[in-house]
């Protein structure tokens, strides 16, 4: 229909058992639709459906809601209920929810339910109060049990935990109690959970709590700190390192809760204390209340020397919550048969390696998870809860200075004191002894994803494989390492017609990535099989998944990606075209859905990759998008049929993956004519992972990624009137609207608030700011990379949708997921806005000049870099013809993109290169950190970059002489030669 718009063709969908086909319902209802639609144009496809059961004709058109919004809207009719805890909490329990985005300023309370029964050895606890630890931040950020380096991507973060229940330690009182446990309603205890507390009740194991006797000095807030840091002090000191009278301890970083009971502790048994601290108000707080002698700083290592002079036979016992290098340091400080406890996450699971040679004198090297040990080793866990107590009856034990209580409705505040590192003491929150008002959501939006409703839960990862079909191309792949990267999963196979061998040859566009794929396995202890198997053979399938299904780990996630991407305009569509096309999308799919009922495999998600091409205007791909429309239809039948998990994705163009990143004339035109974005492949399947949720009700999810002015000035050539309809309330509540216009009055009103540069710094910093979680506006560095002060990717998507709707700028995402400056994010909206500005008074001023072909054919220089999908690379100039030469200049990340089209056209390369200014210039930025990395693996990560954007052919290299850049370019040219597709490559040397 698109590619003959002139002549109106309508589709029309009949559906009707064949023996109906000429039943006049039928007949009545087309004949009034082919009346109806004839000259209109608000509708372009109807599916004409007769409904048996009740003997009537029903009409479906498309439907689209944009997701966001719908949730917005219900969010802003969701009522929130003012209680008094103290006084309300029977009538409305509570709980603390974690939002999806993992932002401590989106910590919000919701309304919670209550068991209604309990089992046997369980009691039911109304809580008090809840002690925060810094445990608890990393769960409510989605960082534990690993705790990742400073600014680490996302990318690289194994071990990423989905737990949202934060809060262990806790005081309240019991409600109920079974009857083979020894407690009774009405009893005050104190106790420790790995569960989650920050709830107004709580059901757990009778063995985790004890009775607070009368005479305890402590108050309900003092001793609701203290379960955590008490057990896993008497834990390290008692049962592991069995500490005596007179032994040395040194403990790091000891102004905290654990740290100040640890040196109680160690002064009631008779032991000698050193300890750091990282400021010198923390240092004169442990000489002056905690009554420590020798005290050194934490932050570098002169504590060593300090130790040494003093004890030069070293320490007895270490207890350590440093890392890096000043944990190996510390290691040396050990005397013999000492003992060093790691209290700390971080070492453990970034796999820092120590030399064994530190312990040979009979040293023991402890680590700590008092968590674990309380689900683990429960009698243990009682045993010392009840030792806590009474040492603090006894007067051996005191509270923790300063306890800083928080009430409910200040539980951001309390979470976000432990963010800053100055904070000294422990934090609690209120819960149901609180008398100050607090507001619930009365719709739980962000409620807590239940077990059945995660797409990869512990069986899935662990007790199961994932089948990928067309699993050696690029979206299979690199779903592939970040499943195994950061959801854990153990076993993946990859469905291929192709061999291992075919996927093993350099020359294979895939294969850097099967290298990582490879080295990811080795790594997290993960296995992936390949097997050469068609999708579209049923029996060829169905053996492999009946084979699996006799191993412990069967087939229990699907994902079909196996695609042939052959475009044709209509008028040469074939049988023989149309069966090559749809057999890997349709049959495969079919074949997939067959075996796995035919085998009973437990299926817990099954995933097909479609395709955004399905919801745009698109020339030559009916057979492409047939297939996509086939695998919304699946999805839909086993949803809603079935009762079966089903996902059918509409697929952005993603980054250095999927089918765009190969045809890369496609992509750019999509981009020029319809503002697409390139969505990073981790957002796109964090995307897909959060679609799983809501599969029940939305089982054929289009991610829809895109410049909203760009495809509002083309809404008029989009495929259907309702898709055009949602871009157009979409460019209004962006208020894009007056942009259209001609009038520079308007446009004026429009920018007017965002005109100047110091307005735009202002607004983004207190954005992102809420984005980070920080009360503190002034922390923000405007002049620092946003990714070194703690950006991640959802938090860079954020700021981007936040730029778009207040500027209408959209700042390529790539960059701002590399972390640039707040002051750069300034500069480049600024800049475009002022281009809008004079745009639009020269359009007023020449409106009716006749803008010539040539004119519209110029290349577009871009005063941002544009992005390209890969992590080094930016777009300087791009072009609109096919087969255009591309320039690649290596520079480093000092040098502006400006100062780089300077070069090249002062040096008069494009001249030299048979007229490339109508070609792409590329550059590829050599990073600071490349000097202190291997330089032949380097090139070759910035090969596969190179090689995403021009996957053969003749390579032009530029790059200053006797600039670092020359020394990278002359490897790539060695490496060049070991690419079969590559027929040449050529460097020109720049003078700067």
């Amino acid at each position: 229909m698109i590619e003959y718009e002139r002549y109106r063709l309508k589709l029309i969908d009949i559906q009707s058992p064949i023996a109906r086909i000429n039943d006049p319902l039928i007949i009545n209802a087309l004949a009034q639709y082919l009346v109806t639609i004839r000259y209109s144009n608000n509708i372009d496809e109807v599916v004409i459906r007769l409904d048996t059961s009740e003997n009537q004709v029903q009409h479906l058109v498309w439907h689209y809601e944009m997701l966001q919004e719908y949730e917005s809207e219900d969010e802003s009719k969701a009522e929130e209920v003012c209680i008094i805890p103290q006084r309300d909490a029977n009538e409305n329990p509570f709980r603390l929810c974690v939002p999806s985005s993992r932002f401590l300023a989106d910590l919000t309370w919701v309304r919670d339910e209550i068991q209604k029964e309990i089992k046997p050895s369980m009691v039911e606890v109304r809580i008090h109060c809840v002690g925060i630890n810094f445990r608890d931040v990393l769960k409510a950020r989605g960082l534990y049990p690993h705790t990742r380096a400073f600014a680490q991507a996302d990318e690289d973060q194994p071990h990423v935990n989905r737990d949202t229940e934060p809060g262990s330690d806790f005081v309240g009182t019991v409600l109920r109690a079974s009857p083979n446990v020894d407690f009774q309603p009405g009893d005050h205890v104190v106790g420790i959970s790995a569960h989650g507390t920050l709830h107004s009740n709580v059901v757990l194991d009778a063995s985790q709590i004890v009775r607070i006797p009368s005479e305890c000095p402590l108050t309900d807030e003092q001793l609701s700190v203290m379960p955590t840091v008490c057990l896993t002090v008497i834990y390290s000191l008692r049962y592991r390192v069995h500490l005596r009278r007179g032994q040395t301890v040194l403990i790091h970083a000891a102004t905290g809760g654990a740290g100040q009971i640890c040196i109680q502790y160690c002064q009631w048994l008779g032991a000698r204390v050193l300890a750091t601290a990282g400021t010198e108000e923390k240092r004169r707080f442990l000489r002056e209340q905690c009554g420590v002698e020798h005290v050194f700083k934490s932050r570098d290592a002169s504590f060593v020397n300090c130790v040494r002079n003093l004890l030069p036979n070293g320490v007895d016992v270490i207890i350590n919550s440093l890392s890096g290098s000043l944990l190996k340091e510390s290691v040396k400080l050990l005397a013999y048969h000492g003992h060093f406890v790691e209290w700390g996450k971080r070492d453990v699971f970034d796999r820092t390696q120590l030399s064994m040679f530190d312990f040979r004198s009979d040293c023991s090297f402890h680590v700590i998870d008092l968590i674990s040990l309380s689900d683990k080793q429960q009698d243990i866990c009682t045993v010392m809860l009840k030792e806590m107590v009474d040492l603090f009856v006894l007067g051996k034990l005191r509270a923790i200075q300063p306890t800083v209580v928080f009430e409910p409705s200040q539980v951001v505040e309390a979470f976000m004191r432990f963010v800053s590192g100055q904070a000294m003491g422990k934090s609690v929150v209120r819960m149901t002894n609180s008398d100050q008002p607090l507001y619930l959501s009365d719709k739980q939006l962000n409620k807590l994803i239940k077990d059945n409703n995660i797409m990869f839960v512990p069986e899935v990862c662990e007790k199961g494989t994932i089948l990928i079909s067309g699993g050696f191309g690029g979206l299979g792949l690199t779903m592939s390492r970040w499943m195994i990267e950061k959801r854990g999963v153990k076993r993946v196979m990859l469905m291929s017609r192709r061999t291992l061998a075919e996927l093993e040859q350099p020359d294979n566009p895939q294969y850097e990535e099967w290298l990582r794929l490879k080295q990811t396995v080795s790594h997290y202890n993960g296995q992936v099989d390949v097997v050469k198997a068609d999708v579209t053979n049923f029996e060829q399938v169905r053996e492999l998944m009946a084979r699996l299904a006799q191993t412990p780990y069967p087939v229990r996630g699907i994902i079909h990606s196996a695609v042939v991407a052959e475009d044709r305009s209509l008028v040469n569509l074939s049988v023989e075209h149309l069966n090559r096309v749809l057999a890997a999308k349709i049959r495969g799919a079919w074949v997939l859905h067959q075996a796995t009922q035919d085998t009973n495999a437990p299926i817990h998600f099954f995933a097909m990759f479609s395709s955004i091409r399905n919801h745009l205007l698109e020339l030559a791909a009916a057979g492409y998008n047939a297939g996509n429309e086939f695998l919304d239809a699946l999805a839909h039948y086993r949803m809603t049929r079935l009762n079966l998990p089903a996902l059918s994705v509409s697929l952005p163009a993603v980054s250095g993956a999927g089918m765009f990143h190969r045809y890369r004339d496609l992509l750019i035109s999509l981009q020029v004519t319809q503002g697409f974005e390139l969505v990073p492949t981790i957002a796109v399947f964090e995307l897909i992972e959060r679609f799983h949720i809501n599969q029940n009700t939305c089982p054929c999810p289009v991610i829809f990624a895109a410049n909203w002015q760009t495809l509002y000035q083309n809404r008029n050539k989009l495929p259907t009137f309702y898709l055009t309809n949602i871009v157009k309330q979409r460019y209004t509540s962006m208020k894009l609207a007056s942009m259209s216009g001609n009038s520079s009055n308007a446009h004026n009103t429009a920018d007017s608030h965002l005109s100047r540069r110091e307005t735009i710094i202002e607004q983004t910093q207190a954005a992102v700011a809420r984005l980070l979680g920080t009360t503190n506006v002034e922390r923000i560095s405007v002049d620092r990379s946003l990714v070194s002060q703690g950006m991640d990717s959802l938090a860079a998507l954020s700021l981007y949708n936040w730029l778009g709707k207040e500027t209408s700028i959209f700042v390529p995402l790539v960059d701002l997921l590399q972390g640039i400056s707040i002051e750069t994010i300034a500069t480049v909206v600024h800049n475009k806005l002022k281009e809008r500005q004079q745009v639009v008074v020269s359009t007023n001023k020449e409106d009716d000049m006749e803008i010539s072909v040539e004119n519209e054919k110029n290349i577009e220089l871009s005063n941002s870099s544009t992005y390209t999908g890969t992590d080094n690379i930016v777009c300087l100039q791009r072009p609109f013809q096919k087969n255009c030469p591309i320039i690649f200049y290596i520079t480093d990340e000092s040098t502006t993109n400006a100062d780089i089209l300077s070069k090249i056209n002062s040096n008069k390369i494009s001249d030299k290169q048979n007229k490339a200014s109508s070609g792409a210039i590329y550059a590829v930025e050599v990073s600071s950190m490349a000097k202190a990395t291997n330089t032949s693996t380097y090139v070759r990560d910035l090969i596969t970059q190179m090689r995403r954007i021009q996957p053969r052919g003749l390579y032009q290299l530029v790059t200053g002489r006797n600039h670092p850049g020359e020394t990278i370019a002359n490897e790539m040219l060695e490496q060049f030669k070991d690419y079969s597709a590559v027929t040449g490559a050529q460097l020109r040397l720049v003078d700067i």
